[in-house]
């Protein structure tokens, strides 16, 4: 059995706001005895430098794996907690930053405080560094010039210096569609349903008063809370959602989408496989349009409810405009052009490569 441990947001108490405590991640490894590993989810902006290290110490005395995975964010001393895992995956879209610690001069007001300050974020500075160069097996010449200000990695630079051991990929098995026109007259494409069902889904939500969680039951009846997507929404990649309160993990069946298989990890949606229904889709299509035919004098009762209120009405005007211009048109890719590299990762990396080189002419 693989245990789930999430630290999510600011590490330690700030002020007023409340962070994740060493406590907080003691409870979650003793509330799963049975665990034979632990996957560690780290989404945060970093906070406390000690309450950080507290947390590094205590996953390292582990006597099991820890496998630490970033995903939203993972900066500061968040990284730190990071180099616990003896597997360290970073998740594409992750936003990792390191730099050295900083302090609050408001609470140093003499200069014999600063000083001694000073000193204190010396031997903080060294302790992060000896720790990045003994887990990463990279030179600290190599990323010393990276931690003198907030330096964002790439995924694959966060594996080239040897903080990450992994780059996962995003699934994106059905995030774009076909770059076609529909073709109603034969079949359609399972990405070409979901897309049109969609646009129609965003129509209907203007006529919602409140908002209601989506809620699904499986195929075993266990209810999945969609806890951000309102009650006509349909699940797409990067949803959220929880059963019984907790992060939803693993695969369920939902007979309501016409058994569509929605993959989940750490609660979000990361793949969704829609059975092998050959000739059904087409069906399971046109019973959609007739849903749609029947809801119609609905859907007229609600634009006539309207009548007199004329920025309602133009609203509903333009959406089914635009979605006339939407469903005539052909689908297009979003092709996103690659973030340029930061000049100083890419010294450190050819710092990198000189050390590697001078050690190999050493031998």
């Amino acid at each position: 059995m693989i245990g789930k441990v999430f630290i999510n947001g600011l590490i330690g108490d700030v002020g007023d706001e409340r962070g994740v405590s060493l406590l907080d991640v003691i409870s979650q490894i003793k509330s799963q005895p049975n665990a034979t590993s632990f996957d560690v989810f780290i989404n945060s902006e970093g906070g406390l430098v000690d309450v950080g290290f507290d947390i590094y110490d205590y996953l390292k005395s582990i006597e099991r794996p820890i496998n630490t995975i970033a995903t939203g964010v993972c900066a500061s001393i968040a990284t730190v907690i990071f180099m616990a895992g003896q597997t360290r995956k970073i998740k594409g879209n992750c936003n990792f930053m390191i730099h050295l610690p900083m302090s609050r001069l408001e609470d140093f007001q003499t200069s014999e405080g600063l000083e001694n300050e000073a000193a204190e974020l010396k031997k903080l500075e060294k302790k992060i560094i000896d720790l990045y160069k003994d887990t990463t097996g990279t030179e600290a010449e190599a990323f010393k010039a990276l931690l003198k200000k907030d330096t964002f990695l790439e995924p694959e630079q966060a594996i080239t210096l040897g903080f990450a051991t992994e780059h996962i990929q995003e699934l994106q098995a059905v995030a774009f569609y076909n770059q076609k026109s529909i073709n109603m007259s034969t079949t359609i494409s399972k990405e070409d349903k979901s897309w049109i069902e969609s646009k129609f889904d965003s129509i209907a939500k203007m006529f919602k008063t409140e908002k209601i969680n989506l809620l699904l039951q499986d195929a075993n009846g266990i209810e999945v809370n969609f806890t951000e997507l309102e009650d006509t929404g349909t699940p797409v990649l990067g949803d959220v959602a929880t059963v019984d309160g907790v992060p939803a993990e693993g695969d369920y069946i939902f007979p309501s989408l016409g058994d569509v298989t929605i993959r989940f990890v750490a609660g979000a949606v990361t793949e969704i496989l829609e059975p092998d229904a050959g000739a059904d889709e087409m069906a399971a299509l046109k019973a959609k349009i007739a849903e749609l035919e029947a809801e119609k004098f609905s859907l007229s009762e609600k634009v006539n409810a309207a009548s007199g209120k004329e920025e309602e009405l133009n609203k509903i005007k333009t959406e089914f405009v635009n979605l006339k211009k939407e469903i005539t048109s052909k689908f297009e890719i979003d092709k996103k052009e690659p973030k340029a590299k930061d000049d100083v990762v890419n010294s450190a990396l050819s710092a990198l490569e000189a050390l590697k080189n001078k050690r190999k002419n050493n031998r």
